[in-house]
């Protein structure tokens, strides 16, 4: 299965190594699988400019937190995204 990963290392000619793609994960609180992601050496607003322009529902994305040098982002990348969800999102940044 490919991911969002494999696709933006197409993408841009660069390749993720173990020190450069760190995975993590976990259960949010409903119980829902969450994983993380740390990245290094990646242009944060090239991979920002990728990750508007994938379709979601291919990496099944429903809300990506981006912590990316000085840059730090939350995207919905569901259909609909519930504000009271996004605004618990903008408080844990």
């Amino acid at each position: 299965m490919e991911t969002v990963f494999d696709d933006y290392e197409r993408a841009n000619n660069f390749w993720f190594t173990r020190k450069t793609l760190k995975r993590q994960e976990g259960y949010n609180s409903n119980g829902l699988l969450k994983a993380q992601y740390e990245l290094k050496k990646v242009d944060c607003l090239q991979f920002q400019k990728f990750l508007l322009s994938i379709r979601s529902n291919r990496y099944h994305l429903r809300n990506v937190h981006v912590f990316c040098g000085s840059y730090t982002y939350t995207l919905c990348m569901a259909f609909e995204c519930p504000q009271e969800e996004s605004r618990k999102l903008m408080k844990k940044i």
